[in-house]
């Protein structure tokens, strides 16, 4: 319904909108947003995207991004910013007004009805896709805007396939947030990407998207935006705006958000919140909000269009993981030393395992390998033997846990509060949630034995409840299990060459494949 009323009404600029042209500085941006939202009509998302992205597009195309002379902040962002002029920005919404409304007919409509409403919105998508061209995927970064789209030229794309949503983190696996008109908006300042080239931003962009992210948060905007709220936290702890909440009360918010309205189905809260962990020196925590991350992604299934969250966990895996445990041992180890830090670092790659169980596409490569042999190699074996393991014993747990975190207030990080977790965990470094099946499974990717060689270096036993699970294992693995007590697994054959298991009395090698089943499984400490 709000689509078509849009559609039905004048597309063309009022003079309440014009009157803030020309704008010449982010202050003057930020009051026109602040128009949009306290305007008695509902905000025009057109006429915003293609403001951002005429901005964004300035800011960022062929800029020459070399040593500038020393300045004010505050001067050097008044010199750079471009000025807006209302004629290309009113032609351009006029161009997209006459191309969407140009190509449908609303009479032929019933838009009273949500069959109605979805078929429009349906026929809106047909017109966008087939006006994509070829050119528009030549600077993806900054793709987002309507700007982007109403300027591309070339030839016509193909439409993408139907939306899968049955454990698909791209759409959330049905937890999409529920969007509000100023939600939208958020949606729209989130998408701003301040990038100039991989290793340059414009500081105009961050301080644009940074000041109308607190406009929306001060409306109460972001509120259940945990992505919006995360991305904020983000820019306040490279960039602290005086007299604002610090960043780690925007991640606790953020986690807050997803906990309780999602069902604790978004990763970035926690990447954000590990990121900020991780810069601040707080290595212990910043392992377990990585390893919080990973129990949120083990809830979906990895397909190749999720590129994005893929590249985030490679890189926390594969350099900041190894960067952290770097840190500790030029410091006091006492990260390494911990049984709880070990156990957040099986969780974080058994979330992975988990990601990859039932997913067409793989996730885990030998690239993987040699990062994590080089990680756990730095723990010692009385460590990494102190640390138990709990299977959970089916989905009905699962749920239980989920819903405990929704009555669970926004997790805290203060110092006080990690001083007593560290001494819970080193009291009982027990990790639930947590299974040690998906250590052995998808076995042809050799990662997973990583994990098992890890802990055979110290005594330990593998216990496996027979009346659970023994029509789900076949007697090679059962015979692997037995193997893990005596047999220490050879590192080149889990870098890609050699036998799986190296013997010290000349026993026969176990090898194993098997059909994975998460189970109840025990790891028992032997003394």
């Amino acid at each position: 319904m709000r689509v078509a009323q849009r559609l039905k009404t004048n597309m063309a600029l009022g003079a309440s909108v014009k009157r803030h042209f020309p704008m010449r500085k982010v202050d003057d941006v930020v009051e026109f947003f602040r128009a949009q939202l306290e305007s008695d009509n509902e905000p025009d998302l057109a006429l915003l995207s293609i403001v951002t992205g005429y901005i964004e597009n300035l800011l960022t195309f062929h800029r020459n991004v070399g040593v500038e002379p020393p300045a004010s902040e505050a001067a050097k962002q008044q010199q750079c910013f471009p000025v807006v002029e209302c004629g290309p920005i009113e032609a351009l919404h006029a161009k997209f007004a006459c191309q969407i409304k140009g190509s449908l007919d609303l009479s032929a409509l019933d838009t009273d009805t949500v069959a109605g409403t979805r078929d429009l919105i349906k026929r809106v998508s047909d017109v966008i896709w087939s006006s994509l061209t070829r050119s528009y995927y030549k600077d993806r970064p900054h793709l987002q805007s309507l700007y982007s789209y109403l300027t591309g030229k070339g030839n016509e794309d193909r439409r993408g396939q139907p939306i899968p949503q049955d454990k698909s983190w791209l759409y959330l696996n049905g937890h999409a947030i529920q969007c509000t008109r100023a939600t939208e908006v958020a949606a729209l300042v989130s998408a701003i990407n301040p990038t100039i080239s991989p290793t340059t931003d414009s500081t105009e962009l961050v301080s644009l998207q940074q000041q109308l992210l607190w406009l929306l948060y001060d409306k109460g905007h972001l509120r259940n935006y945990p992505m919006a709220l995360g991305n904020l936290g983000e820019l306040e702890g490279l960039f602290p705006t005086p007299g604002r909440p610090p960043p780690q009360d925007l991640f606790a918010e953020a986690v807050h958000a997803s906990r309780t309205y999602y069902h604790n189905h978004h990763v970035y809260p926690y990447t954000y919140l590990g990121g900020f962990l991780f810069r601040s020196g707080r290595l212990k925590e910043a392992l377990r909000a990585w390893a919080d991350a990973a129990d949120v992604i083990r809830k979906f299934n990895y397909g190749r269009e999720d590129e994005e969250i893929y590249k985030e966990f490679m890189e926390i895996a594969n350099e900041l993981v190894p960067q952290l445990v770097k840190l500790s041992s030029s410091g006091d180890g006492s990260l390494l030393q911990d049984p709880g830090c070990f156990a957040h670092l099986l969780r974080f790659y058994d979330g992975l395992c988990a990601w990859e169980e039932g997913s067409a596409t793989p996730v885990l490569h030998i690239g993987w390998a040699r990062p994590l042999v080089g990680t756990i190699a730095k723990f010692p074996a009385t460590v990494r033997a102190a640390a138990s393991v709990h299977a959970s014993t089916g989905e009905e747990e699962e749920e239980a846990a989920e819903s405990k975190n929704h009555k669970d207030a926004p997790p805290s990080v203060s110092k006080e509060d990690s001083k007593k977790s560290s001494e819970a965990s080193s009291q009982d470094s027990t990790v639930s949630d947590l299974s040690l099946l998906s250590l052995f499974a998808l076995a042809h990717t050799r990662l997973q034995l990583l994990l098992i060689s890890a802990r055979v270096a110290s005594p330990f036993h593998v216990l496996i409840e027979w009346s659970v699970v023994p029509r789900f294992l076949s007697k090679g693995i059962v015979a692997g299990y037995h193997a893990c007590a005596e047999n220490i697994l050879n590192p080149d054959y889990l870098l890609g060459c050699g036998e799986p298991f190296s013997t010290k009395n000349g026993n026969n090698v176990v090898s194993a494949s098997f059909s994975w089943r998460r189970k109840r499984v025990l790891v028992l400490n032997r003394e």
